[in-house]
């Protein structure tokens, strides 16, 4: 004897609903972190600072792009949540509020290493930040920055903070 249609049907919903499910967990495990979970973006400010841009920009692994913004945070926040060129997410940001409104006042970049891109003072009011972005599965380790140092933390997810 064969079961009734409506234990056929159930049997073949569970199988169907399973093998959604599974090709659901495949997908999201297989995307980039920041794809399935928000980051928390922190950064660390060297002030009157500024990046050697001659130095860097010769380096083949930096990348650099600048903006006009109204403030020094909307520089970080650039930065956290914005690519220099594709493929190059922005790890260090200048902002210099020495320039006028209509000026680029924010020099964003993507250095390979520490060493791609160079600090070297420069006048007040130009402070440059090491930008760095974890999970937020790994957001509750803390930081001891030190007394040079200061800390911004902003959520951001998918681009938008």
């Amino acid at each position: 004897m064969s079961p009734p249609a409506s234990t056929r049907l159930s049997r073949t919903l569970r199988r169907l609903v399973a093998t959604v499910l599974l090709l659901l967990m495949i997908t999201t495990t297989s995307l980039p972190v920041s794809a399935v979970e928000p980051e928390t973006c922190f950064s660390r400010q060297h002030q009157d600072v500024t990046v050697n841009v001659r130095l860097a920009l010769n380096r083949p692994a930096t990348a650099m792009d600048t903006r006009v913004v109204r403030s020094e945070r909307d520089c970080v926040l650039a930065c956290c949540s914005e690519e220099v060129k594709p493929g190059a997410k922005c790890n260090m940001a200048v902002f210099n509020a020495n320039k006028h409104a209509s000026d680029d006042n924010c020099f964003l970049f993507h250095c390979q290493t520490e060493q791609d891109c160079p600090l070297m003072k420069t006048q007040s009011g130009i402070n440059t930040y090491d930008i760095y972005k974890v999970s937020a599965k790994l957001e509750r380790f803390k930081f001891d920055l030190g007394s040079e140092t200061s800390v911004i933390a902003l959520s951001v997810d998918n681009g938008k903070i």
